[in-house]
Protein backbone atom coordinates (compact mmCIF):
# COMPACT_ATOMS: atom_id res chain seq x y z
CA UNK A 1 0.00 0.00 0.00
CA UNK A 2 1.26 3.62 -1.14
CA UNK A 3 0.38 7.10 0.60
CA UNK A 4 1.62 10.81 -0.43
CA UNK A 5 1.04 13.30 2.30
CA UNK A 6 1.97 16.77 2.48
CA UNK A 7 4.13 17.65 4.79
CA UNK A 8 5.16 20.62 5.80
CA UNK A 9 4.66 21.80 2.36
CA UNK A 10 6.61 18.81 0.47
CA UNK A 11 5.00 15.84 -0.78
CA UNK A 12 5.90 12.63 1.16
CA UNK A 13 5.11 9.37 0.00
CA UNK A 14 4.81 6.41 2.72
CA UNK A 15 4.70 2.42 1.74
CA UNK A 16 3.48 0.05 3.43
CA UNK A 17 3.92 -3.94 2.86
CA UNK A 18 3.05 -7.00 4.44
CA UNK A 19 6.23 -7.20 6.45
CA UNK A 20 5.85 -3.62 7.66
CA UNK A 21 4.72 -4.95 11.08
CA UNK A 22 7.62 -7.59 11.38
CA UNK A 23 10.16 -4.59 10.77
CA UNK A 24 8.36 -2.12 13.24
CA UNK A 25 8.44 -4.99 15.78
CA UNK A 26 12.05 -5.85 15.10
CA UNK A 27 13.10 -2.05 14.92
CA UNK A 28 11.11 -0.50 18.39
CA UNK A 29 9.62 -3.52 19.82
CA UNK A 30 6.15 -2.45 19.80
CA UNK A 31 2.83 -4.06 18.39
CA UNK A 32 2.73 -2.05 14.90
CA UNK A 33 -1.03 -2.62 14.78
CA UNK A 34 -1.65 -1.39 18.53
CA UNK A 35 0.47 1.59 17.85
CA UNK A 36 -1.66 2.41 14.80
CA UNK A 37 -5.07 1.92 16.98
CA UNK A 38 -3.51 4.98 18.92
CA UNK A 39 -2.64 6.85 16.80
CA UNK A 40 -6.36 7.16 14.57
CA UNK A 41 -7.59 8.37 17.70
CA UNK A 42 -5.47 11.64 16.72
CA UNK A 43 -7.35 11.66 13.34
CA UNK A 44 -10.28 13.59 14.55
CA UNK A 45 -7.85 16.64 14.41
CA UNK A 46 -7.79 16.60 11.25
CA UNK A 47 -10.55 18.56 10.20
CA UNK A 48 -9.56 19.33 6.81
CA UNK A 49 -9.15 15.59 6.27
CA UNK A 50 -12.53 14.41 7.27
CA UNK A 51 -13.99 16.95 4.60
CA UNK A 52 -12.08 15.68 1.91
CA UNK A 53 -13.75 13.30 -0.32
CA UNK A 54 -12.21 9.83 -0.26
CA UNK A 55 -11.78 8.36 -3.96
CA UNK A 56 -10.01 4.54 -4.38
CA UNK A 57 -8.48 4.44 -8.14
CA UNK A 58 -7.75 1.01 -9.43
CA UNK A 59 -4.54 1.76 -11.84
CA UNK A 60 -2.11 -0.33 -12.86
CA UNK A 61 1.56 -0.24 -11.89
CA UNK A 62 3.50 3.45 -12.30
CA UNK A 63 6.17 1.76 -14.33
CA UNK A 64 3.74 0.23 -16.78
CA UNK A 65 4.60 1.27 -20.63
CA UNK A 66 1.37 2.63 -21.85
CA UNK A 67 -1.36 5.39 -22.13
CA UNK A 68 -3.53 4.28 -19.03
CA UNK A 69 -0.35 4.49 -16.75
CA UNK A 70 0.44 7.56 -18.35
CA UNK A 71 -2.39 9.63 -17.71
CA UNK A 72 -2.53 8.06 -13.55
CA UNK A 73 0.83 9.04 -13.57
CA UNK A 74 0.06 12.48 -14.09
CA UNK A 75 -2.33 12.53 -11.26
CA UNK A 76 0.18 11.86 -8.81
CA UNK A 77 1.27 14.90 -6.48
CA UNK A 78 -1.16 16.48 -8.44
CA UNK A 79 -3.46 19.23 -7.27
CA UNK A 80 -6.14 16.50 -7.36
CA UNK A 81 -4.47 14.73 -4.70
CA UNK A 82 -4.61 17.80 -2.85
CA UNK A 83 -8.42 18.03 -3.28
CA UNK A 84 -9.16 15.04 -2.73
CA UNK A 85 -7.81 11.74 -0.22
CA UNK A 86 -6.80 9.36 -2.43
CA UNK A 87 -5.80 6.06 -2.62
CA UNK A 88 -4.08 3.79 -5.56
CA UNK A 89 -4.94 0.09 -6.01
CA UNK A 90 -2.68 -1.34 -8.17
CA UNK A 91 -4.23 -4.00 -10.41
CA UNK A 92 -1.92 -5.11 -12.99
CA UNK A 93 2.12 -4.85 -13.54
CA UNK A 94 4.42 -5.63 -16.49
CA UNK A 95 6.30 -8.62 -16.21
CA UNK A 96 5.59 -13.02 -16.54
CA UNK A 97 2.46 -14.71 -16.28
CA UNK A 98 2.81 -15.22 -12.54
CA UNK A 99 4.13 -11.81 -11.59
CA UNK A 100 1.04 -10.42 -13.13
CA UNK A 101 -1.39 -12.89 -11.18
CA UNK A 102 0.28 -12.08 -7.92
CA UNK A 103 0.04 -8.92 -8.75
CA UNK A 104 -3.81 -9.11 -9.20
CA UNK A 105 -4.18 -11.14 -6.37
CA UNK A 106 -2.51 -8.45 -3.80
CA UNK A 107 -4.74 -5.93 -6.12
CA UNK A 108 -7.76 -7.64 -5.19
CA UNK A 109 -6.96 -8.22 -1.60
CA UNK A 110 -6.05 -4.41 -1.12
CA UNK A 111 -8.89 -2.94 -2.35
CA UNK A 112 -11.35 -5.14 -0.33
CA UNK A 113 -9.56 -4.07 2.50
CA UNK A 114 -9.72 -0.28 1.15
CA UNK A 115 -13.70 -1.10 1.02
CA UNK A 116 -14.07 -2.50 4.42
CA UNK A 117 -11.98 -0.43 6.64
CA UNK A 118 -11.27 2.94 4.78
CA UNK A 119 -14.91 2.80 2.45
CA UNK A 120 -14.36 5.58 -0.09
CA UNK A 121 -16.70 8.16 -1.49
CA UNK A 122 -16.02 6.99 -5.10
CA UNK A 123 -14.53 4.37 -7.50
CA UNK A 124 -12.97 5.09 -10.41
CA UNK A 125 -11.26 2.72 -12.43
CA UNK A 126 -9.57 2.66 -15.26
CA UNK A 127 -10.09 -0.26 -18.25
CA UNK A 128 -10.07 -1.38 -21.74
CA UNK A 129 -11.47 -3.86 -23.91
CA UNK A 130 -10.34 -7.15 -23.84
CA UNK A 131 -8.27 -8.87 -20.63
CA UNK A 132 -8.75 -5.65 -19.08
CA UNK A 133 -12.33 -6.14 -18.88
CA UNK A 134 -12.09 -9.25 -16.81
CA UNK A 135 -9.52 -8.25 -14.60
CA UNK A 136 -11.72 -5.10 -13.56
CA UNK A 137 -14.61 -7.22 -12.74
CA UNK A 138 -14.42 -8.08 -9.04
CA UNK A 139 -13.22 -4.52 -8.46
CA UNK A 140 -17.17 -3.45 -9.80
CA UNK A 141 -18.66 -6.53 -8.07
CA UNK A 142 -17.19 -5.74 -4.98
CA UNK A 143 -17.52 -1.70 -5.08
CA UNK A 144 -21.20 -2.68 -6.69
CA UNK A 145 -21.87 -4.35 -3.20
CA UNK A 146 -20.64 -1.94 -0.71
CA UNK A 147 -22.49 0.48 -2.62
CA UNK A 148 -20.26 2.86 -3.24
CA UNK A 149 -20.30 4.36 -6.52
CA UNK A 150 -18.23 3.42 -9.65
CA UNK A 151 -17.06 5.71 -12.65
CA UNK A 152 -15.39 3.49 -14.95
CA UNK A 153 -13.06 5.08 -17.37
CA UNK A 154 -12.57 3.36 -20.55
CA UNK A 155 -9.35 3.43 -22.64
CA UNK A 156 -10.12 0.37 -25.30
CA UNK A 157 -10.56 0.76 -28.91
CA UNK A 158 -11.15 -2.61 -29.88
CA UNK A 159 -14.93 -2.34 -29.68
CA UNK A 160 -16.05 -5.01 -32.36
CA UNK A 161 -13.94 -8.03 -31.24
CA UNK A 162 -14.90 -7.28 -28.05
CA UNK A 163 -18.57 -6.53 -28.00
CA UNK A 164 -19.99 -6.59 -31.61
CA UNK A 165 -18.42 -10.17 -32.82
CA UNK A 166 -18.70 -11.71 -29.43
CA UNK A 167 -21.89 -14.36 -28.51
CA UNK A 168 -24.94 -13.80 -26.97
CA UNK A 169 -23.67 -14.78 -23.62
CA UNK A 170 -20.60 -12.86 -23.58
CA UNK A 171 -22.74 -9.76 -24.39
CA UNK A 172 -25.00 -10.37 -21.58
CA UNK A 173 -21.76 -10.75 -18.88
CA UNK A 174 -20.80 -7.18 -20.33
CA UNK A 175 -23.73 -6.08 -20.26
CA UNK A 176 -24.35 -6.91 -16.34
CA UNK A 177 -20.94 -5.65 -15.94
CA UNK A 178 -21.09 -2.53 -17.40
CA UNK A 179 -24.02 -1.40 -15.90
CA UNK A 180 -23.37 -2.06 -12.60
CA UNK A 181 -21.14 1.22 -13.29
CA UNK A 182 -22.63 4.67 -12.33
CA UNK A 183 -21.00 6.56 -14.73
CA UNK A 184 -18.84 5.64 -18.06
CA UNK A 185 -16.11 7.49 -19.51
CA UNK A 186 -15.73 7.48 -23.27
CA UNK A 187 -12.20 9.07 -24.49
CA UNK A 188 -14.13 10.03 -27.94
CA UNK A 189 -17.42 10.57 -29.33
CA UNK A 190 -16.88 7.31 -31.18
CA UNK A 191 -16.20 5.42 -28.46
CA UNK A 192 -19.08 7.23 -26.65
CA UNK A 193 -21.81 5.97 -29.52
CA UNK A 194 -20.11 2.52 -29.06
CA UNK A 195 -20.97 2.69 -25.33
CA UNK A 196 -24.89 3.29 -25.97
CA UNK A 197 -24.82 -0.45 -27.31
CA UNK A 198 -24.01 -1.75 -23.69
CA UNK A 199 -24.97 1.28 -20.97
CA UNK A 200 -28.51 3.66 -21.02
CA UNK A 201 -27.21 6.97 -22.69
CA UNK A 202 -27.79 8.90 -18.76
CA UNK A 203 -24.34 6.63 -18.04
Amino acid sequence: MEKTILIDGKQVTFKSTAATPLRYKRQFGKDFFADIIKLSALDGLNSKKIDMKKICMVVPNRMVKGWIAAIVNGYRGSQLEKDYEITYVESYKDGNKFDKLLKGICGYFHFACVLLFHKPDLVHIHSSFGPSFYRKMPFIYMAFLRNVPIINHIHGADFDEFFVSASEKKKKKIKKVYNKCDVMIALSDEWKEQLRQIVPKEK
